[in-house]
């Protein structure tokens, strides 16, 4: 197992959390002007293979776009305006991963890469992310953790670059991840805050795991997983967990 990947405290819950439209360029712009360090995005494949940023398999929601994802190529997706929070169209542009990695690079934000395929193309997009991305660190920089929930991308994934830091996420009791024997490869783990306590994260990190929970809001909340080890919360209020924690110095 790897050394464990350096988390920020604070993690930018889809690139800006609420400062701006889902996995957004802006969302980085005013997450690294918020003086945040870290960033979580949402990873998988357009018709013609290209890796964007964008977390459902559909459209509709995030975008002005209808369909889905995995139907629609890169040269119509790249002209979809966002939604903001509030469903209110914006200026932004649903992005390619080279773009947010291009972003990333140019705010200094560390990059929580989440490889999230549409159904039945975890092989698919394990494989062409991790292609597209050591190809661009090739010619760049950045610290990157590449996550998933299915195992499959993972290993696809790791099968094309294993020098990179993977991390398996679980949206179930962290207990009965810690027990599911599938974690080979894995350097961190990062759980559901609803199914998360003290002794599963100790337990994890006894076995040589960081630890990551998700999706944190409240500040006493997150003061409470740092005080347990945890070593990054993915917020969609980044600005103000930030704050809590410089505050009490877990920084």
């Amino acid at each position: 197992m790897k050394l464990p990947w350096r988390w920020s405290p604070v993690v930018a819950h889809r690139c800006g959390g609420r400062l701006a439209p889902e996995n957004s360029l802006e969302g980085l712009a005013r997450a690294a002007a918020a003086g945040l360090h870290c960033v979580e995005f949402d990873v998988m494949l357009a018709q013609c293979g290209t890796p964007v940023v964008i977390h459902d398999e559909t459209l509709e929601r995030t975008t002005c776009g209808e369909g889905r994802v995995a139907d629609t190529a890169w040269s119509a997706l790249k002209s979809l305006r966002l939604r903001d929070v509030h469903g209110t169209p914006t200026d932004s542009r649903l992005p390619s991963l080279v773009q947010v990695l291009d972003a990333c690079a140019l705010h200094g934000l560390a990059a929580n890469l989440e490889i999230k395929p549409s159904t039945g193309c975890a092989v698919q997009t394990g494989r062409a992310v991790a292609e597209r991305l050591k190809t661009w660190l090739n010619d760049a920089s950045l610290a990157v953790l590449l996550t998933s929930f299915e195992r499959q991308a993972l290993d696809a994934a790791m099968a094309v670059a294993p020098d990179l830091d993977y991390g398996h996420l679980f949206d179930g009791e962290a207990a009965a991840a810690l027990a599911a024997g599938d974690l080979a490869g894995c350097s961190h783990l990062v759980f559901n805050d609803a199914h998360v306590d003290e002794s599963s994260i100790k337990t994890a990190m006894t076995r040589g795991y960081g630890v990551a929970v998700y999706t944190v809001n409240d500040a006493a909340r997150a003061r409470d997983l740092w005080s347990w080890g945890v070593a990054g919360v993915i917020s969609d209020v980044p600005d103000g967990l930030a704050t809590a924690c410089y505050d009490t110095s877990l920084a």
